[in-house]
């Protein structure tokens, strides 16, 4: 089924209730919280994976509009966003880009999540995210770096390293 936004509706992940929330606590471990945004469902769905296997939770989508709204949904608030791929954000009543970003600073307040952009056509929105206070890494790799890439992102912010952290 298609909302008014044009996206279709998908379910979050179960979290197993509030106690799985960001903003919970789960046997004394923090629960991270990723967003991947690609067209590419192979992907999308191999990030989610992989991070997966990496003890986070993450809420996959075509778009960084439809991984909000999904979000939004389980009031969850991400640590890292991966984005590939996504073609144009939808604009009007559903927003675009800097809506995006606008919603995300709303979500954080002063803490903003880590942008790693892993596709060419992202530098814009690389350089839109830096001026906007996001921590943003934009590199256009070989998939074989992907994952050297990807964990390195994610120890660090583990560690406490990084704006995205608390």
């Amino acid at each position: 089924m298609t909302n008014d936004c044009g996206m279709e509706d998908a379910t979050l992940p179960a979290t197993g209730g509030p106690a799985m929330r960001r903003d919970g606590d789960r046997g004394g471990d923090r629960v991270r919280w990723a967003l991947v945004a690609d067209r590419s469902p192979l992907l999308r769905e191999g990030m989610r994976l992989y991070l997966e296997t990496l003890g986070w939770r993450v809420v996959a989508g075509g778009t960084m509009d439809e991984g909000l709204a999904l979000l939004a949904r389980g009031h969850l608030v991400p640590d890292l966003i991966v984005v590939g791929e996504t073609g144009p954000e939808r604009r009007g009543t559903c927003g675009a880009w800097p809506s995006a970003f606008d919603r995300l600073a709303a979500m954080r307040g002063a803490v903003r999540p880590v942008l790693l952009s892993i596709a060419a056509a992202n530098h814009d929105l690389t350089v839109r995210a830096r001026d906007s206070g996001f921590e943003a890494i934009h590199i256009d790799m070989p998939p074989l770096n992907l994952e050297e890439l990807l964990l390195s992102c994610v120890r660090r912010i583990e560690r406490g390293e990084g704006a995205g952290v608390r």
